[in-house]
């Protein structure tokens, strides 16, 4: 992982994991509102992944890279069909709305 810089694989590893479960945590609402099965098929295609990866030792490529790549495009599905969502149902709101997702407000006319 990064021995250049003196972290051990499990640091690294702990240190992904923290990021992600205080993503999951953070963003809790935004998941289950917006097809939350897609992100947990997602997770669970990369945790596939990362275990497969651990505990198989040449293993056939797919078993690994394959489920990587389906999280990857499952993960993007997730993230395109909430966009999509929030920009059909509501352009105007959607621009005009608050919160830690909410698109940047123009200065222009204040």
């Amino acid at each position: 992982y990064y021995p250049q810089v003196g972290l051990p694989q499990l640091v690294v590893a702990a240190i992904y994991g923290i990021a992600g479960a205080a993503y999951v945590w953070l963003f809790r609402s935004f998941i289950r509102a917006n097809d939350g099965w897609l992100f947990l098929l997602g997770l669970a295609l990369l945790g596939t992944s990362i275990a497969t990866d651990q505990l198989v030792d040449n293993g056939p490529w797919f078993a690994e890279d394959g489920t990587k790549l389906l999280g990857i495009v499952t993960w993007a599905l997730f993230y395109l069909r909430a966009a999509l969502r929030v920009l059909v149902a509501d352009p105007v709101a959607a621009a005009a709305a608050e919160g830690p997702l909410a698109a940047p407000r123009s200065t222009a006319g204040d």
